[in-house]
């Protein structure tokens, strides 16, 4: 999995985009990914990070929540690096 920063267009409101390869899981696991996107897409509790938006392109599922400020990870600077343009480009789209 890899985790970038974003932020959204009009808003201007951060988020953390987090790119889950498809390559190497089962048909039962990216089952499994799917239902999971499902379930979190009605959970709503203060002490959760809230999902924006999820997508799924051929090679990626895309999972788009709040960007939790202050959060500190094993390895800070490869979590959380800048998605380059060029592949920004192939998976999202701007919907008024």
């Amino acid at each position: 999995m890899q985790v970038y920063k974003g932020r959204r267009k009009f808003t201007g409101q951060i988020t953390a985009m987090k790119f889950i390869m498809k390559h190497g899981k089962s048909e039962k696991d990216i089952r499994n990914l799917r239902q999971e996107i499902e379930i979190l897409r009605g959970l709503r509790h203060e002490n959760i990070i809230l999902m924006l938006d999820a997508f799924e392109t051929k090679t990626d599922f895309c999972v788009v929540t709040e960007f939790a400020h202050g959060m500190h990870t094993a390895s800070s600077s490869s979590c959380c690096s800048s998605l380059a343009l060029s592949r920004a480009n192939k998976h999202i789209v701007q919907i008024d």
